[in-house]
């Protein structure tokens, strides 16, 4: 037992919160096994917001959440497969095939394609050569005025 004040409050705390807490747990044990047995969207509307708020109150990571609303409604569209397979039956049809239309192909763009990406890199190259012969210029002037300076 607790001998502090604030210990004390602390325990009397943690016991209401785990009452509210169990609350909705037991809220989204039920709302799961109503949707088990009844398989409807309004069951599935309903656990889904249950599990919403569950999540939102720190109850249940998200990632379950998540997955007992997938397994949910796996459950929900089983039912409605079910359904529709058992009394729509689909009329045989014949199934003719069309001509199929031949492109050209389309090695001309990627010539071109490939025409320009060399035009490209050799203009980057010349600009790359220029700027370093000017570097050489300008570093040649320096050092010749740096040996005319020191005669």
């Amino acid at each position: 037992m607790p001998i502090l004040p604030n210990a004390k409050k602390a325990l009397r705390t943690s016991k209401r919160k785990a009452d509210f807490n169990q609350q909705i747990k037991s809220r989204v044990h039920s709302a799961v096994k109503n949707m088990e047995k009844n398989k409807t969207e309004a069951a599935l509307k309903s656990a889904y917001s249950v599990i919403d708020k569950a999540v939102k109150k720190n109850l249940f990571h998200r990632n379950k959440a998540a997955r007992l609303k997938a397994k949910m409604a796996k459950l929900v569209t089983q039912t409605k497969s079910k359904l529709n397979t058992k009394t729509v039956t689909k009329p045989k049809t014949k199934v003719v095939k069309k001509k199929s239309v031949i492109a050209p192909k389309a090695t001309t763009v990627k010539k071109t394609a490939s025409i320009k990406k060399a035009a490209v890199t050799k203009k980057a190259t010349a600009t790359k050569k220029a700027v370093s012969a000017k570097k050489t210029t300008k570093a040649k002037k320096t050092a010749t005025s740096k040996k005319v300076a020191k005669k």
